[in-house]
């Protein structure tokens, strides 16, 4: 049977229920037709956790992705209600919660009443010739004695030290999360950082796009090139080039590559205090 109790159940009803990979089928209907990248797959048993109230047959699941928590179905009332308000204050507190339609929005800010913060997201569309996009900027020339680097595990710890004078790595909780989804790019003049551009890579797109450069070496074509750089580290990946941006500077940049505005959306943060999983 793949499929496991959650634990700390609270006293007024069941605990849910955690999905294994090949028992998503129940959820599937919840995430037709939508647009997000990694809800597909996770309903497809490809990746991620998911949790349910009953097994077989659920009309709302939760979906935990590296960063990222994902709200499907329709919210749900009295002892349900509080199974799921344990399970985001044990298992997703310290991700990006995206909540499905406006009844979740309504839900989470009533549940979390004072102990979340919201932030926008924008989500871009590829434009039909992504090549012929990214062709045009590849070439873009960078100011001397500027190079770009790969972002690995040792630059990655670099780059968090530094993140007061240019912050393109805070979208990882952690170095253990950037290995296992991240991509990026630094710009280095010397040895010093300068920019950079890092995100979160899934076959089927880029999520948490953020892109910096430091002050003095702003307007100078840095971000263009690591933009242009990322673009083709997907394209030899295989990586489908849909575009989340962590913020406005990186949704602009990205209509630079012809990429289209698509919607703008709402993420929450929940602060929790952690007595309540006890």
């Amino acid at each position: 049977m793949d499929w496991f109790r959650t634990t700390a159940a609270c006293d007024a009803g069941g605990d849910m229920v955690e999905l294994g990979m090949a028992r998503r089928e129940s959820i599937r209907h919840l995430s037709v037709g939508h647009g997000e990248i990694p809800v597909r797959a996770a309903a497809e048993g490809r990746m991620g956790r998911v949790w349910v109230p009953l097994p077989e047959e659920s009309s709302f699941c939760l979906i935990s992705l590296g960063a990222f928590s994902y709200l499907l179905g329709l919210p749900p009332r009295g002892a349900e209600s509080i199974d799921l308000y344990l399970t985001i204050c044990r298992e997703c507190a310290d991700t990006n919660i995206v909540p499905d339609s406006t009844l979740w929005c309504e839900w989470l800010e009533e549940q979390f009443a004072g102990r979340f913060r919201t932030s926008a997201r924008y989500a871009l569309s590829a434009p039909e010739q992504v090549e012929t996009a990214c062709g045009r900027n590849t070439a873009a020339a960078l100011p001397d004695l500027v190079r770009l680097k790969k972002l690995d595990a040792a630059w990655y710890r670099r780059a968090i030290k530094e993140t007061e004078q240019v912050d393109f790595v805070s979208i990882f909780a952690d170095e253990e999360q950037f290995l296992q989804f991240g991509i990026g790019y630094l710009a280095l003049h010397g040895n010093r950082i300068v920019g950079g551009c890092a995100a979160y890579a899934f076959p089927e797109g880029l999520m948490e796009v953020k892109v910096a450069t430091a002050e003095a070496y702003r307007n100078k074509g840095i971000a263009t090139a690591l933009t242009s750089r990322l673009l083709e580290d997907c394209a030899d990946s295989g990586i489908e080039r849909r575009w989340e941006a962590a913020n406005l500077f990186s949704s602009r940049m990205a209509e630079k590559f012809g990429y289209r505005p698509d919607r703008e959306y709402m993420i929450y943060r929940i602060e929790v205090d952690h007595s309540e999983e006890e």
